[in-house]
């Protein structure tokens, strides 16, 4: 018994968007590293936490 017993025609978008596996790894390399440097950029950029300048009633 066959899981697909009718004959369509073979869908000519089923090999769409299918990239290989250097593409995929230059993706994940590259958004990789710009997520980095950013994260860096931002925790350089922080300088403590700001709720320090005014303090909370709780604090006095």
């Amino acid at each position: 018994m066959s899981w697909h017993p009718h004959n369509d025609e073979e869908d000519p978008t089923a090999n769409d968007c299918n990239y290989n596996f250097p593409q995929v790894l230059f993706a994940f390399v590259l958004g990789f590293t710009c997520m980095f440097v950013l994260a860096v950029d931002e925790i350089q950029d922080f300088k403590g936490c700001p709720m320090n300048e005014k303090p909370l009633k709780w604090r006095e």
